[in-house]
């Protein structure tokens, strides 16, 4: 598997592990690192750069959660 780009290809339990965790095109890492930024660089005032601004309101690794648990509820 290259990446996760449809999970309703897979299955309860490999959308489990993979969904919201595709492979970063960057550095090539098959998880989602953990987010221990607190806040983000913005491309100006009220404009987050990737859409992150503040840890509390959302970050990568939040995001990679929300996907994963959307994809099993369905």
């Amino acid at each position: 598997m290259s990446g996760f780009e449809d999970p309703a290809d897979y299955g309860f339990e490999t959308r489990a592990i993979r969904a919201g965790q595709p492979h970063d095109p960057y550095t090539g890492a098959v998880v989602t690192p953990i987010a221990l930024a607190t806040t983000f660089a913005q491309e100006g005032v009220g404009r987050p750069r990737h859409g992150y601004e503040y840890g509390r309101t959302g970050n990568q690794t939040r995001h990679a959660y929300e996907v994963c648990v959307a994809s099993l509820e369905g």
